[in-house]
């Protein structure tokens, strides 16, 4: 992933994941630098890998078919795309998803991987500044998202798509658009709340607690 890459090795990505990181090195509560972002990232594309199987099982359901794979995209007769190649044999680094979910219109949306990790990288690198003068980080993080991504090869939809997400991912408004929904929906899974030993005084409610092995 070679945007991802560029993204990782940007000096403002670098700069402000390292004042996260010493900034919540007495943390007792969650913290908030690579690791975490690291776990987002692969939980929001499985999440998204998931969404896509549920709706093509909805779509060949509707028509009576056995779900499976839809090989007329070959000849360009069909409205379906496959799940991800990569997830076949590892040669795609596209992730379709229903763009009925995502913008009303019905067909398939294909998301970039590199899109996905990207996005879930940068989603609290607003930290840094919520702590230093209580900018709330989502929109912090999403300033210096937008930047960092169109430096490192990201199309502008592309990064709307992602400022977007990032704006709203610490609330779940995002009004049917399932990328937004999905980062959030991932970073609240990203926690091992079963082993954590703040988990007595955390202020989360007992039902968003992760008390088991999701993911």
């Amino acid at each position: 992933m070679e945007r991802v890459d560029k993204v990782m090795n940007h000096p403002v990505f670098r700069e402000n994941m390292e004042r996260i990181e010493k900034a919540e090195i007495d943390r007792f509560f969650c913290r908030h630098g690579l690791p975490h972002a690291l776990d987002v990232a692969r939980i929001f594309y499985i999440l998204l890998l998931e969404e896509q199987v549920s709706c093509d099982k909805k779509l060949v359901d509707n028509d009576n078919e056995q779900m499976s794979v839809n090989m007329e995209l070959e000849n360009g007769n069909s409205e379906v795309l496959p799940i991800d190649k990569e997830f076949v044999n590892g040669d795609s680094e596209m992730l379709p998803i229903d763009r009925e979910l995502m913008n009303g219109d019905r067909g398939m949306l294909p998301i970039d991987k590199e899109l996905v990790y990207a996005t879930a990288l940068l989603h609290d690198i607003g930290r840094y500044e919520q702590y230093e003068n209580g900018t709330p980080h989502n929109e912090a993080g999403a300033k210096l998202a937008g930047e960092i991504m169109a430096s490192c090869g990201f199309t502008e939809d592309e990064c709307a798509r992602a400022v977007n997400a990032i704006k709203g991912h610490r609330r779940d408004s995002s009004d049917g658009d399932v990328f937004c929904h999905l980062l959030y929906k991932a970073d609240k899974l990203s926690r091992d709340c079963y082993r954590c030993e703040a988990e007595p005084e955390c202020y989360w409610d007992a039902e968003q607690k992760n008390m088991r092995v999701k993911y």
